[in-house]
């Protein structure tokens, strides 16, 4: 929590408190001001709910405010892995409690979810009582952030079960998965620019979708990640404007190709020209470093 200093009166954490941040993913039961949601997608909408409790009297008193004057509580949200930012409807200050409430739909948001509590200034008064006293609506007298993570370190990749045959004609029922890339923008978020798609038809990803938790499921998941591994390495190798030297922003396709290539352990020429001069030897050596991830 934080005081805000605006050039007029403001409110400090004496005057205002805020209980703590519901947050539940549609109608799941709410957590109290979790740091992670371990279980959300990007279908999934996060619905939001915050208390501020504050003497109203106590506040005009604090602010110099007169008759008329009135006050209301918000919640704005930005989400860093979209750059999209909102907020919800003003809510008119209680006597004694003032509650947010708004829903989010999960499509707007990537990797961290930012918070912040504002109470502001609504109507001004009617006559002034103080210079200090604050005068525009929308002036924010008080505010406190709070943030949670998503997708935990990394980005989610959007994972969709499709019929192969559907795409590739005869022998797609044969196929276990495909990586598409949409998009080779390294600074492009890479849950927009990559999906793993999963053969419905083929017997061996049936049985991963609907027994997870199997030892042959568990097998496949290994083999799947160490090849979605392989081909971000091949990504970044393929093409010239990617450089490790760049820090490219969390979650970004450049960020999450960049990380497996690095724990090969070698310089990126080195890597290119086993590429394209010992492509098994590059194969071996990608097994044996990110096989065990």
């Amino acid at each position: 929590m934080r005081a805000v200093s605006r050039g007029y009166l403001s409110l400090t954490d004496a005057d205002v408190r805020i209980d703590p941040w519901n947050i539940s993913l549609g109608d799941a039961p709410s957590q109290s001001s979790p740091d992670e949601l371990r279980d959300w997608s990007y279908y999934q909408s996060i619905k939001v709910k915050v208390s501020v409790v504050a003497d109203l009297e106590a506040l005009f008193a604090k602010l110099k405010l007169g008759d008329g004057a009135s006050l209301g509580a918000l919640v704005v949200w930005t989400s860093p892995g979209t750059s999209l930012r909102g907020a919800s409807s003003v809510f008119p200050a209680g006597t004694s409690e003032t509650s947010v409430e708004f829903e989010l739909d999960g499509g707007l948001l990537r990797g961290d979810l930012r918070l912040e509590c504002q109470m502001v200034l609504t109507q001004s008064s009617h006559y002034v009582v103080s210079a200090l006293a604050p005068s525009e609506p929308g002036s924010i007298v008080w505010s406190t952030g709070y943030s949670l993570r998503l997708e935990g370190t990394g980005a989610r990749m959007p994972v969709l079960a499709v019929p192969f045959s559907n795409h590739l004609g005869d022998g797609g029922n044969h196929g276990l998965w495909w990586l598409q890339v949409d998009s080779v923008d390294l600074y492009a978020p890479a849950d927009s620019a990559l999906w793993m798609w999963l053969n419905d038809e083929n017997p061996i990803i049936q049985n991963l979708l609907s027994h997870p938790e199997s030892d042959g499921a568990l097998a496949v998941q290994a083999l799947l990640k160490l090849d979605f591994y392989r081909q971000l390495v091949e990504l970044g190798l393929r093409d010239t404007d990617f450089v490790l030297e760049d820090e490219y922003p969390t979650a970004t396709l450049g960020a999450v190709i960049a990380d497996p290539i690095r724990l090969l352990g070698q310089n990126l020429s080195e890597l290119r020209s086993m590429f394209v001069n010992d492509p098994s030897r590059l194969e071996a050596e990608i097994q044996a470093r990110l096989g065990g991830l």
